[in-house]
């Protein structure tokens, strides 16, 4: 992945702003098909302006999604065979399978996630149903955390510190393999642009901690 960073005029409280917003949306991405009304948005050319991130990998995402026209159908095809699967999916969305010597979901790595979001008082929707390391959901605790610092709730340092873990040793241990696979296999611009909107998020999550880490002692 690039090193392009967010405009360095942007403070730590506004990009964990921008990040929680865009955050939202990649996950929710990852987790379902797009609504019609997100899809509209998705290529309503004023809403795509205001994109929050500006770092180059995401708006070559926000390019892709300047020339889209998907149909409803084809971007919940192109969901089913990226993420669920006909057989394997063609982008693995769970941390599990990457790590564990079988390829199984519900392994280790989920019980860690799990463990990680109970402390902030998130939870996986379909709890002991759906394993919690989907991608979706540990980009949107990631969203989420980034959201409490914006927010000033709680310790900052401790939350600081917390999400650099996770972020270190679950996102980063498979979100760029998903990434290159979505790049791969997806058959529609949202799908195609969503592997530069989440690259670009990623980098920005790591210059935003960096960025946070530095001020830690101030606080």
């Amino acid at each position: 992945m690039g090193t392009h960073l967010q405009n360095s005029s942007v403070t730590p409280v506004e990009l964990a702003e921008r990040l929680s917003t865009a955050g939202e949306v990649i996950a929710h991405l990852y987790l379902a098909p797009p609504s019609g009304v997100l899809v509209s948005s998705l290529m309503d050319p004023q809403m795509l302006d205001v994109w929050p991130l500006e770092d180059p990998t995401s708006q070559a995402g926000i390019a892709l999604l300047r020339t889209g026209s998907d149909s409803l159908k084809q971007l919940q095809q192109d969901h089913l065979y990226l993420y669920i699967g006909v057989g394997p999916a063609l982008a693995q969305p769970y941390e599990s399978p990457y790590l564990s010597e079988e390829a199984i979901v519900f392994d280790t790595a989920t019980l860690q996630v799990r463990t990680a979001y109970e402390k902030y008082g998130f939870q996986a929707p379909h709890l002991g149903t759906d394993p919690d390391d989907h991608i979706g959901l540990e980009i949107a605790f990631l969203t989420a955390l980034a959201g409490k610092y914006a927010a000033g709730e709680g310790s900052q340092q401790s939350l600081v510190r917390d999400a650099q873990a996770f972020f270190d040793q679950h996102l980063m241990a498979f979100a760029p393999k998903v990434i290159a696979a979505s790049r791969e296999h997806a058959q529609t611009q949202i799908y195609r642009a969503l592997a530069d909107l989440t690259e670009g998020f990623i980098e920005q999550y790591q210059h935003w901690l960096t960025q946070v880490s530095t001020q830690e002692p101030e606080k």
